[in-house]
């Protein structure tokens, strides 16, 4: 009976998808059933994790870092978590995750501080550690902000609230890439009910979700913490978290991306401050105007991935998919790209008293 009602729910979110076919919980083998068992535990099937499906490695290391960073219990509540969340996605344009998030804050009974961001005057947040935490996590595009050089949480603490916006400056971009913005697709009459709805039941639910640190880490191999995400190095089953998901998106990228778009887009963001490069098309061209023609498409695909993620349209994954056709290699080139974005945006946030 739950299975039916599951494979039902997941045919309707599944519509929201674009470009690919996640795998239904009905036919999840392997890895990917044993994200679902997670998933169905202690979050939910949702359309910005189960996405990724079609690349099971990748499905594993997305869900890690967002449950190991996250939703795992942890020194920081889950609401603190869930209103970084609301701000990084809010500065990134992705409506979706904005309502997702925002209808966990409300069920979690922060209608204030839902309020408060949503009118854009964190300064009224009345809870003082979620106040600062929400103004950081709005600063985490600006690498020259105040902010970031003197963060409101301990050494402890940062790899939660580092891990969490880091992850959602990921999926943000996976989700404008195959969801788009509506988390609830009705007319707009009926959305905000809906989403009152939403906050006021399973949103309520989901979010008194957890469980014991660490479970995600048997899901995939054992893997060294590059240097750029030190800022784990403190709590070391998010450190593994982000090891392995690092690995399998570095493996990935060297499959499915020639080297000489990687080189270029990891040149891009060595010069990047978080700024948006806007609507024109001029910087795109130029940027891939030394490559070879057979490699733009893929060039093309993954700067917008990186830096304009809501650019990406049916003409840019259609050139990207006349040369590189299958659903696992769109999601692996995707997911390459959005990871080095999060990545160059860690590199400028810091744990107190790091070197």
């Amino acid at each position: 009976m739950f299975q039916a009602i599951e494979n039902r729910l997941f045919d309707q979110m599944r519509g929201l998808v674009r470009h690919i076919t996640p795998v239904a919980p009905g036919a999840a083998e392997g890895l990917v059933a044993e994200v679902y068992v997670q998933l169905r535990r202690e979050f939910q099937i949702a359309p910005p994790l189960t996405l990724h499906s079609v690349a099971p490695p990748i499905l594993a290391g997305a869900w890690g870092v967002t449950r190991e960073s996250q939703i795992a219990s942890g020194r920081l509540t889950r609401p603190m978590k869930e209103a970084i969340a609301v701000s990084v996605s809010g500065i990134n344009a992705c409506p979706y995750c904005v309502d997702a998030h925002t209808g966990l804050l409300q069920g979690a009974d922060r209608q204030d501080v839902v309020a408060s961001i949503r009118d854009g005057q964190p300064e009224a947040i009345t809870d003082d550690p979620t106040r600062e935490l929400v103004r950081w996590a709005l600063a985490t595009r600006s690498p020259d902000d105040p902010m970031l050089a003197n963060p409101p949480f301990s050494s402890e603490e940062a790899p939660e609230a580092i891990g969490t916006a880091l992850a959602y400056h990921y999926v943000n971009r996976m989700v404008h890439v195959f969801l788009g913005d509506d988390l609830v697709p009705l007319p707009s009459g009926f959305q905000s009910i809906a989403r009152r709805i939403y906050g006021a039941t399973f949103a309520k639910s989901m979010v008194r979700r957890g469980g014991v640190p660490g479970a995600s880490l048997v899901l995939l191999p054992d893997a060294p913490l590059p240097s750029d995400l030190r800022w784990a190095e403190s709590n070391p089953i998010i450190a593994g978290a982000w090891a392995r998901f690092a690995a399998v998106v570095d493996e990935a990228g060297q499959r499915v991306l020639p080297e000489p778009v990687r080189a270029l887009l990891l040149t891009r963001l060595a010069e990047w401050k978080g700024e948006d490069p806007g609507m024109s098309a001029a910087w795109l061209e130029e940027a891939v105007a030394s490559l070879d023609e057979t490699h733009r498409p893929a060039a093309r695909f993954v700067l917008l991935v990186a830096f304009a993620s809501y650019r990406v349209d049916d003409s840019t994954v259609e050139a990207f998919r006349a040369g590189t056709p299958g659903d696992s290699d769109l999601v692996e080139a995707a997911a390459w790209a959005a990871f080095q974005a999060a990545r160059r945006i860690g590199s400028w946030l810091q744990a107190p008293n790091a070197d």
